[in-house]
């Protein structure tokens, strides 16, 4: 039950950035209350401004960032913009903590997921070693990880970006914080897996008073889990109230137009002529766990991709999507069966003999912050692909087409001046789209493209998606949670659980009358 006194009060909060080019100002003047036991949300395109909000409040924004005098932030009634640094640390992770929008980049590669997850608990509880791991392997039994004891002697890149991302969920709550931030947690999560953390997120607070704050793009979690909203654009707060009165009648144009935002449509028709692109046959891929054991993470899956269609993956975390992915691409290995594309098998071919069929095959992975080389500028990100495979006859026409492939994805040219860590999570991964798109591919691998973008770009994407391959006549195989994006762009869907291939068809008549339990527990979780 939420209280009549503020657990957190920002007030008049603007945020401005000093770079290069001059002053960004990225927050303006926003003012709301937080109440212990009440969920707010916080939502707005990418760049609204919601993640700087979010940081200023964890005093974790970067040393280009400067805070307006004027402006306060109290939690339990104490400063925290005025607070020092010793005092904050034993606030962060313990009495206040935060959940990341991108786990990749908040875990540490090199330390295994029960040191960092014991680490937070030997810090704050003053545990010994094995009951602070005892207490990891709980939390993650509780954020829904399978083998959890297995999951704390793994590095972060052994799991799957959703497997991550509930790492993350099972730190943030390990000290039963009065207040969780929570920065898009559950976007990399599937449909199912969304719902169980959801409930999760609720059972903490009803039982010890927990205030939320939760930063999405992803209206359907709002209208399911919040009391109250408060929208963002331009660094701006331009409606404010109870989530329910503001979803029945939004006051404000550009509120009425997020809730409209859905993806619309759905994919043209393949030609009945249309020739295979890529197929795989009995493909196998397993790792091994320890000395012994050999987990299958793709299991004798088979499928044929045409020119000009799209063929959707979809399943839970950890269910062998994106290993099939990478070994269709020839960037994970293969242990039998075969992988045709284009009429040439390639399963057997070494890094030379691959080269020729790169610029052919190209990749939008789920991470962009992942993806992207921090060191690199914009420019040359995409450049890289053009130069390496010889496109473009120069300079200025490479930068013509560099131009080009960014206003297809509603990113400006002056974006290519600017590097990875300037943007947005959203804003990095339209520029991930642009550098696949730029080389004017044949099959393009779409793993979580939409996952953080706002719901506006979203459907400017899947439009633009469609619109390419109709040109073109491109495959594209897409991996997504989010069943809505799959309806309005896939022709044919396979659904996968534990590595097995559980239902496949065309997407319709999946989505329609779904024949196995599986299915159709995924189909109840993202129409409710």
């Amino acid at each position: 039950m939420a209280t009549d006194i503020p657990l957190l009060s920002v007030t008049d909060l603007s945020v401005t950035f000093r770079l290069d080019r001059g002053i960004i100002e990225a927050v303006r003047g926003i003012s709301f209350d937080l109440r212990a036991g009440e969920t707010l949300g916080l939502v707005g395109e990418s760049g609204s401004g919601k993640s700087v909000t979010a940081r200023s409040i964890m005093q974790l924004l970067p040393a280009t960032a400067r805070i307006a005098p004027g402006a306060s932030i109290r939690f339990n009634g104490a400063r925290l913009d005025q607070m020092k640094d010793r005092d904050l640390q034993r606030l962060r992770g313990n009495r206040l903590s935060m959940i990341f929008q991108e786990p990749m980049m908040s875990l540490n590669p090199i330390y295994k997921i029960g040191t960092q997850i014991a680490e937070t608990l030997r810090l704050h509880k003053g545990l010994g070693k094995r009951d602070a791991l005892d207490r990891a392997r709980a939390l993650l039994e509780e954020v829904r990880i399978p083998d959890p004891a297995e999951r704390l002697e793994q590095y972060p890149h052994q799991l799957s970006g959703g497997q991550r991302q509930r790492v993350m969920i099972a730190m943030a709550i390990a000290n039963n914080p009065n207040l969780l931030v929570a920065d898009e947690p559950t976007t990399a999560l599937d449909v199912t897996v969304q719902a169980e953390i959801l409930a999760l997120l609720r059972s903490l607070q009803e039982r010890h008073g927990m205030a939320i704050l939760l930063i999405t793009h992803d209206l359907g979690v709002v209208r399911r889990i919040c009391d109250r909203v408060c929208v963002m654009r331009h660094g701006q707060l331009v409606e404010t109230g109870n989530t329910k009165t503001v979803f029945a009648a939004a006051e404000h144009p550009y509120t009425r137009m997020l809730i409209a935002s859905v993806p619309q449509g759905r994919p043209a028709p393949v030609p009945e002529a249309a020739p295979p692109l890529l197929s795989c046959e009995n493909v196998e891929v397993g790792f091994l766990l320890g000395r012994h054991r050999v987990l299958k993470a793709v299991d004798k899956v088979s499928l044929t991709l045409r020119r000009g269609e799209t063929l959707g993956v979809v399943g839970e975390s950890g269910s062998g999507k994106s290993t099939l992915a990478r070994a269709l691409l020839r960037l994970g290995r293969i242990d039998r069966g075969t992988v045709t594309f284009g009429g040439v098998r390639i399963e057997g071919l070494g890094r030379k003999a691959m080269r020729p069929f790169r610029p052919r095959m190209q990749v939008v992975f789920q991470d962009p912050f992942a993806s992207l080389n921090p060191r690199l500028s914009v420019r040359q990100l995409i450049e890289e692909g053009l130069i390496v495979n010889r496109l473009g006859s120069g300079s200025r026409e490479r930068l013509g087409m560099m131009e080009r492939a960014l206003a297809d994805v509603g990113m400006p040219d002056t974006a290519l001046l600017r590097f990875p860590h300037e943007f947005s999570g959203g804003q990095r991964q339209r520029i991930a789209i642009a550098r696949a798109l730029v080389l004017d591919p044949e099959f393009v691998l779409l793993d979580e493209p939409t996952s953080a973008l706002d719901l506006s770009v979203q459907a400017q994407i899947v439009e633009l998606l469609r619109s390419l391959q109709s040109r073109r006549g491109l495959g594209y195989i897409f991996i997504s949670h989010d069943l809505k994006v799959v309806r309005s762009l896939c022709h044919e869907i396979i659904i996968m659980r534990n590595g097995i291939v559980v239902e496949q068809g065309p997407c319709e008549e999946i989505m329609r009358d779904p024949k196995q339990d599986y299915t159709r527990r995924l189909m109840a979780s993202a129409f409710l």
